[in-house]
């Protein structure tokens, strides 16, 4: 799964933790990308069995999209946690938690976490 896809989610299960009802609009006011990229994304991951888009245009995400996003938040959340505890500006640590999130192997953030 490409890291844009990865992006996606992660905004998608944000936005559901603050609303019941995300729309398009949301992603692409919350992500700073255009409608037009936001529907396209929805498209591909609506094909991909990652989202669900509801009558009213509600995206939820599926218990595959979840999953992934679940996964993808919780490693933000370690390392943002571990770079901010180390003293790194807020601005960096968010850039590189999101880096390592969506680029880190299940194993090897399995074992670090063991670790920390």
């Amino acid at each position: 799964m490409k890291n844009s896809a990865c992006s996606y989610l992660q905004s998608i299960y944000n936005l559901k933790i603050k609303s019941d009802k995300v729309h398009a609009i949301d992603i692409a006011k919350y992500m700073n990308y255009s409608k037009a990229s936001v529907s396209r994304a929805v498209k591909n991951l609506k094909k991909d069995d990652y989202i669900k888009v509801d009558e009213d245009g509600n995206i939820n995400l599926t218990s595959k999209g979840y999953e992934i996003a679940k996964s993808i938040e919780d490693k933000y959340s370690f390392f943002y946690s571990i770079l901010i505890e180390m003293g790194i500006d807020t601005n960096i640590a968010d850039s590189d938690a999101s880096s390592f999130a969506y680029n880190i192997s299940c194993t090897t953030f399995n074992k670090l976490k063991e670790i920390f």
